[in-house]
């Protein structure tokens, strides 16, 4: 069964294995360089910098969405930045879909 969670320090871990396969599937797993520190210290302190999503699947990991406030100097107002879901490969056989979105 799928839930949907706000993603926890804990986390940590798997949000980078995640964005790790990501990176993979598109092709440019060089382009990573982000580290377990900095997504603690940018998501999970007291005025994180972005959020995310952990979706399960029968308890276990099945992907997650990332996203994070912006500001339009043209609209002069705060918006939202969500690129697109990521699922596991797992989760994307379960779904029938080949693309990282599931």
């Amino acid at each position: 069964m799928l839930s949907i969670r706000r993603a926890e320090p804990r986390d940590v871990p798997e949000i980078l294995a995640l964005i790790r396969e990501l990176a993979e599937y598109e092709r440019a797993p060089a382009e990573v360089t982000a580290r377990e520190a900095d997504l603690l210290r940018d998501g999970f302190s007291a005025e994180p910098r972005f959020f995310v999503e952990m979706a399960e699947w029968d308890g276990a990991v099945a992907g997650f969405a990332f996203w994070f406030f912006n500001y339009s100097t043209w609209q002069g107002r705060r918006g939202l930045y969500a690129p697109s879901p990521s699922t596991r490969r797992s989760g994307r056989a379960r779904s029938g879909s080949g693309s990282p979105c599931g």
